[in-house]
């Protein structure tokens, strides 16, 4: 699979009354030097607070801070152009909205102790930060960071071996070079062999455990409070950096036999944990419910404030255009104008590959005049085994994100986006895939009456958009297969819009080798940067079930 690609976020600051910094030579410099490497950059310039908001709206996985520093915070321009600090507070605070953050480049004087607040504070997704205990020559800070990058190899995970090439090649005093790592998580003490991303289950009674066995149609579980008349099992509910909650169920075994479901319901993102197998041979899932909700996905807002919901909300219709379809990792298509005018655009990509914090999809954009809402986004689902976890020929997992509403038959009335599918993560040491994992986009709704978007498939095709006989503009597709983002609506011949499908939303997969069993089907592919592969951290000595 090709390799992911790095994302970072440049940010300079040149306040007028201060001794102007050389950034633009240690930018060319870094640039050089990750030439022929998967990254791609944004840029902050003549940074002020606002600013760099905005710059962390391209949800960066690196953000290298080029200026000057003291003690107490980094130096940037207010709107007059003259300087002003940004303390550790401040920085954590903006961090923490920025959760693809993992590593932060403290280019500045003395901003070690700004480095060490990112990656101590429990609310921040920082795993690692540069900076300088010091006040420091510029040629010598920019052959450094040069050096760093040169190691990194567009890789977050390699941010430790990097430092140390760089520390070795640096002509100055290697103390003067601070560099922060989060500490690993405690290890559980009941025996388990790796911690879970996102909570814990430590101090759990396994006595008291039973097994799972769903071999009924459907049975539900909620993730906002235990569910009546499901014994044997543990249920809490752990906050997460983001402010957000996973309502987790834990059972001794799991197993979802053929022609049954486990559904998740409520508003939390869901997990279930299984202390020893998992097996699924029917479907388990997060989708977006008939009244809107999705578990730990967004939904559109309600009549008074029509705006899909989430950080990849699609843009709302209007009376010209159709609403836009919501984004995650993939983005959600453009709505189409019935005035052959700019498009309506989707939300911008969020979120990172680890899914931690675990979060679920947006919503499309919907009609402010009709009150039909776009699809909401796919909820998030995390799934946990401490042996083997198997998902065999007609199972599946799916997370897909809600199909747009029709707009309606005035002309004021224009189609509504699809919501973009949800997160799925699996950890276990060993995984293997037979059926189907899918958390793929809602299509886009049509304009006319009883023109709804389906919603996002358990395969990798592509949900369809919202058609009406009447109207020869269907709503786009949503995302499938290799496919991550989202269709743009059309303009219908009859001067109507339809609205733009949803995007793919993300799919992790977590073992003791880094590598699954994979002969089923993955939705988006494993091809995509929307599906990625993790090695788990074992903490105790594990012999992977045959």
């Amino acid at each position: 699979m090709p390799a992911a690609i790095l994302r970072i976020l440049f940010i300079t600051a040149k306040p007028e009354d201060q001794i102007q910094p050389d950034t633009d030579s240690e930018l060319q410099a870094i640039l050089e030097t990750l030439r022929g490497t998967a990254f791609t950059a944004h840029y902050v310039f003549r940074a002020t607070r606002e600013r760099i908001l905005e710059g962390l709206e391209t949800q960066p996985d690196v953000v290298h801070f080029l200026g000057h520093g003291q003690a107490d915070g980094l130096i940037i321009e207010d709107h007059d152009g003259v300087s002003t600090l940004i303390d550790a507070a401040w920085l954590v605070e903006v961090f923490t909205r920025c959760p693809s953050a993992r590593v932060a480049v403290l280019n500045a004087c003395e901003s070690n102790k700004l480095a060490l607040a990112l990656v101590t504070s429990p609310h921040t997704a920082v795993r690692a930060a540069l900076g300088w205990s010091a006040k420091m020559l510029e040629r010598q800070v920019r052959q450094f960071v040069v050096d760093w990058y040169a190691r990194l190899q567009g890789d977050t995970t390699t941010a430790h071996e990097a430092f140390g090439h760089a520390r070795l090649a640096f002509e100055g005093d290697p103390a003067q070079v601070f560099f922060a790592e989060r500490p690993p998580p405690l290890p559980p003490v009941d025996g388990s062999p790796f911690a879970p991303s996102n909570f814990s289950i430590a101090g759990i009674d396994r006595a008291v455990l039973t097994d799972l066995e769903v071999d009924e149609r459907e049975q539900s579980l909620s993730t906002n409070e235990r569910q009546i008349g499901v014994p044997g099992s543990t249920f809490f509910l752990a906050e997460q950096t983001d402010g957000s909650r996973i309502g987790v169920y834990v059972f001794r075994n799991v197993r979802i036999r053929p022609n049954a479901s486990l559904r998740f319901e409520g508003t939390n993102a869901g997990a279930l944990v299984a202390i020893e197998e998992m097996q699924i041979y029917g479907g388990v899932y997060a989708a977006v419910h008939e009244d809107g909700k999705s578990p730990g996905g967004f939904r559109a807002a309600g009549r008074a404030r029509m705006l899909g919901g989430g950080l990849g909300a699609g843009t709302c219709a209007t009376e010209v255009n159709a609403g836009a379809g919501g984004s995650y990792c993939g983005c959600g298509g453009a709505g189409a104008s019935r005035q052959d005018g700019a498009m309506v655009p989707a939300g911008k990509p969020y979120g990172n590959p680890e899914l931690v914090p675990l979060i679920g999809g947006s919503a499309g954009g919907g009609d402010e005049s009709s009150g039909h809402s776009g699809g909401s986004g796919g909820g998030a689902l995390q799934l946990v085994a401490f042996g083997r976890l198997h998902i065999g020929p007609y199972g599946y997992v799916g997370c897909g994100g809600g199909g747009g509403r029709y707009g309606g038959m005035s002309g004021s009335q224009q189609g509504n986006g699809g919501g973009s599918g949800g997160a799925v993560l699996i950890e276990a040491p060993v995984v293997e895939i037979r059926g189907i994992v899918a958390v793929n986009g809602g299509g886009g709704g049509a304009s006319q009456t009883y023109g709804s978007g389906e919603d996002g498939r358990s395969s990798d095709g592509m949900a369809t958009g919202g058609y009406h006989p009447d109207n020869d503009a269907p709503g786009g597709q949503g995302s499938g297969g290799a496919v991550v983002d989202g269709e743009d609506g059309r303009r219908a011949s009859n001067a109507k819009a339809s609205g733009g499908g949803g995007g793919a939303g993300r799919i992790r997969i977590n073992t003791a080798t880094g590598e699954a069993i994979i002969t089923g089907t993955l939705s988006p592919a494993l091809s995509t940067a929307c599906t990625t592969l993790g090695k788990l951290v074992l903490i105790a000595s594990v012999t992977p079930p045959r």
